[in-house]
This record gives C-alpha cells, structure tokens and sequence, in this order.
C-alpha cells in the first residue's frame, strides 16, 4: 500500500529516522564510499530476515576509476523454489546513491527500485514457486559497478541457471502523471532480444490482468549500458530493466540533494510497485 512504500522510501533517504540494534539512524547518504552505506546494508538484511526471506551478505572487491583498490558488500535475499529450485529469477536494484558529496537522499534513484524488491520478497515470502527467487541490492551501481559485474562472475563459474532478471531502477517519478514507463531490453537486432522481450511481456499481462490502469509500459529496446543490467545482457542472459519514462521526461532531481520523498508520485510509485511484485510472481510461477 501506498503508506508501506513511503515509509520505506522514507528510510532508505534518510527522510525518516530508523531504529537498527537500537540505534537511530537519519541517513545523509547512500553512497557507495561513505559510512552510511553499511547500515543501509543492515537495515535491508534485517527487512528480509524479519519476513521469512533468507538473507545473507556477498562481499565484492576490485578498483576504482583511479585503479585504487575499493570493496564493499551488497545483499542478497533467496526465496527457493519446490518444482525447480535451479532455475532462478533474479530481481536486482542497487542501493547506492549520488551526488558523491554531501546530503543525497536519492529517493527516486533509486530508493524507488530498492524499496519494489524489499516489498516484493516480502509480499512473495511464505508461498510456494517453481523457481527460486533470488534478490541482489547491489552498492556501487553508480560507480563502477563492481558488485554486479562479480557477482555475474560467480554465477558464471558456479553455472548457475538465471533464467530471467528483473532490474528495478528508478520507478518513482511521474512528473506529468501520464503512466507511461520503459521496459528496457537489449537491441531488436541482438541475439537475446527475444528473450527480453518474453520477460517485458509477462509486465504488461500483468498490468492487465490486474487492473492497473494507471501504468502505460512501453518496451525500449536501447540496450542501456549504465544499468545493472548490461552486465546479465553481456553474459547472454535475459532480463529488463523497468524504469519511470527517463528519456521524455527525467526526473530533474537526478543526482542532486533534491531527489527527496516529497517529489515522488506516490500513486504511479506504489502501482509500479504492485506490477514488480506480480511480475516477479508469474515469472517464478506459482504454486496454487
């Protein structure tokens, strides 16, 4: 419900004050670098704990633009799967944040993804699925996208089946109440542009099927590489990356102290939350 992601969102921009092992926390910031970013990894941990969802940390390392050596550690929430526990749909949104300096509170980017794949393991926790859901919050998606890039990696190595990945980044921003919304896929001439498609097709059965009007999604095949997803696209596997509409319209607040809670739209917000949540539902395929 609508209350529910402005609460959470509220959190995560440190708009409102959180209690983590009994200390309070107002954060300034979520970026990568700062010392913030390790009790919003908490905080996210302990969400998934606290519903059922088994969580865990994944350290990640490697260098920064200046080839200085830089480590930090993302999240990862695991619901299994009873029919085909091999098969994995993976929901990803990175929680760091900019400007690199002073208060960021980067509500929209991308508290707003962030704050879809919480409520969506915690909606999805306590049922049953063919295929496991898997949730991975990366923390230096805005830098040098070393804990997705890795964890791509690992997954390579250990032949891991991910047979989709929903990508949420930036869902919270409707500046002229229109609805409309990407689904990003790679290329129509690439190889795996079929297989992004099927995913993109599953988000808009489910706006109809559930009667969320509001949402207009439209498929934009621009093979976004300064997103999560580009590294699953590099490696040949399918996914999306489901967005606000940022090439018509951006959010004016990107990156700058203003992408604050007030300048959301909470009404196409929580509808966009609503839509992720039954997408990644149907993609792991219920169990009645």
């Amino acid at each position: 419900n609508q209350n529910e992601v402005y609460s959470l969102t509220g959190y995560l921009s440190g708009e409102l004050p959180l209690a983590i092992n009994g200390q309070t926390y107002s954060f300034q910031t979520r970026n990568t670098y700062s010392e913030d970013i390790l009790p919003v990894t908490q905080y996210v941990h302990d969400f998934l704990q606290a519903r059922g969802v088994s969580a865990g940390y994944r350290d990640w390392s490697g260098e920064d633009e200046y080839g200085e050596p830089v480590s930090g550690r993302s999240v990862i929430g695991v619901i299994t799967g009873t029919v085909r526990p091999t098969e994995i749909v993976l929901a990803v949104a990175h929680l760091d944040n900019m400007p690199e300096e002073g208060r960021a509170p980067g509500a929209d980017d991308n508290a707003s993804g962030s704050v879809g794949a919480m409520l969506a393991a915690a909606r999805l926790a306590g049922h049953q699925f063919d295929r496991t859901v898997r949730f991975l919050f990366t923390t230096d998606e805005e830098n040098e996208g070393i804990s997705a890039s890795t964890y791509v990696q690992a997954v390579q190595e250990a032949n891991e089946n991910i047979v989709a990945v929903y990508n949420l980044d930036m869902i919270g921003w409707d500046g002229n109440h229109d609805g409309v919304l990407g689904l990003e896929t790679r290329y129509v001439t690439s190889t795996g542009y079929a297989s992004d498609l099927a995913i993109a097709h599953v988000f808009t059965q489910v706006v109809s099927a559930y009667g969320l009007s509001a949402l207009h999604p439209a498929v934009d095949a621009i093979n976004d590489d300064a997103v999560d997803s580009a590294v699953f696209w590099d490696k040949g596997f399918a996914g999306i990356t489901v967005i606000e509409d940022f090439g018509a319209e951006e959010n004016p607040n990107y990156h700058t102290e203003n992408d604050n809670l007030a300048s959301l739209n909470m009404p196409f917000f929580t509808s966009f939350v609503k839509a992720s949540v039954g997408t990644l539902a149907h993609l792991a395929i219920p169990i009645e």
